[in-house]
């Protein structure tokens, strides 16, 4: 356990199951930095200073072992007295610098959440019959003894596939194809940490989560209660888009153009009032001409609608730790007060990076909704 200004960061570092690192490791931490996104591997670098009196001898912070790339590094905070998960994760890579002068050398060991394990091994199978979800539990599931388990939705478009007569096939890591798997939906892929001390993650494959319970209120411009050291807010209104076109059936003999078009976002609840999608200003993009199934050729072309409407108004901001007094997790909903009717309200956290420092506690944030005008009448 190490204090960093009034929070009390713990490492614990092990091959298989991670244990209390010795305090003169604790001690030589600098900084910290961890990334949680709501789509991808999350990340995270640790920095450690690395000093030795003998310049012939190899430094006694590396003579541990415990900084070797493939160790299991667990990364719990604690703020106002509640502890937090920021990251269980696998070293990937370490990098000394040596410095100019005698113990000024540095360690940084950087590495990926515990999903990095399901990226490791390519493979050439088929899945016979079997729909996405099915497949994705499959896959999920042979990671089960380090800790993960799965967190699985059904798109509407799943069993669609199994029209073409085609069997899936999967050619690279697993991560990979779960990735692959879950775009031709418009869904995501994370893994996150679940309780302190349980070693257990939940690999995500579903589209955003926009259904969980709100995190502490971000502040604006609102005197003594402000928490952020900025904020800007963007509102790109050529992003949403409707996707229209026509698939050819064989239909009793005859090749037939069956329409193509979509004339909604199916992602909910709304977090804006005035969404980009709105018929009174049309945006529509052409879809392929192309011979899939014509359910299949509907559903992809819902899906680009969905993921076009997810970046509409995006947020970019640094919180100060310590005036949040609280960690903001991606992905996770929160509400922005202060920033006037047009910006307030509920927004999609989409990835949050962890900055700590001796004295300094940071929280860069991205943030997402589909449009202008707040659904929160209060906070």
């Amino acid at each position: 356990m190490v204090t960093l200004s009034s929070i009390q960061v713990s490492l614990k570092i092990g091959y298989s199951t991670p244990t209390d690192v010795p305090t003169s490791i604790t001690a030589a931490l600098e900084s910290v930095s961890v990334t949680q996104k709501d789509n991808g591997p999350s990340a995270f670098s640790l920095q450690f200073r690395a000093e030795r009196y003998n310049t012939f001898q190899e430094y006694p912070i590396l003579e541990t072992g415990l900084l070797e790339p493939y160790n299991r590094v667990v990364i719990t905070v604690s703020l106002s007295g509640k502890q937090t998960v920021l990251m269980d994760g696998i070293i990937t890579n370490q990098e000394l610098s040596p410095g100019l002068q005698p113990n000024q050398a540095s360690i940084t060991v950087t590495g990926e959440d515990v999903s990095n394990m399901m990226d490791r091994v390519e493979v050439a199978i088929q899945w016979p019959a079997m729909f996405d979800p099915i497949i994705a539990f499959a896959i999920i599931g042979k990671y089960y003894f380090v800790g993960i388990e799965p967190e699985i939705s059904t798109p509407p478009s799943s069993w669609a596939s199994l029209l073409t007569g085609m069997t899936p096939q999967q050619t690279g890591t697993d991560r990979n194809y779960l990735v692959q798997m879950a775009g031709s939906h418009g869904y995501l892929t994370a893994c996150w940490p679940q309780g302190p001390g349980t070693l257990k993650n939940t690999f995500y494959w579903g589209p955003p989560d926009r259904a969980g319970p709100d995190q502490s209120v971000i502040n604006v411009d609102s005197g003594p209660y402000t928490n952020i050291d900025q904020i800007t807010f963007s509102h790109d209104g050529m992003q949403a888009h409707y996707v229209y076109g026509a698939v050819m059936q064989d239909i009793v003999g005859y090749s037939v153009p069956l329409p193509v078009v979509t004339f909604m976002s199916t992602r909910s609840p709304d977090f804006a009032t005035r969404p980009g999608l709105d018929m009174s200003h049309l945006q529509y993009k052409l879809m392929p001409h192309g011979g899939d199934n014509y359910l299949k050729a509907w559903a992809d072309a819902q899906s680009e609608t969905d993921q076009s409407t997810d970046k509409v108004v995006t947020v970019s901001g640094t919180l100060d730790g310590v005036r949040y007094g609280d960690v903001l997790r991606a992905p996770g909903r929160v509400v922005v007060r202060g920033a006037g009717e047009t910006y307030n309200g509920r927004y999609y956290v989409s990835s949050v990076t962890h900055e700590l420092k001796v004295g300094s506690y940071k929280q860069n944030f991205q943030l997402s909704r589909e449009g202008v005008g707040s659904t929160v009448n209060s906070v």
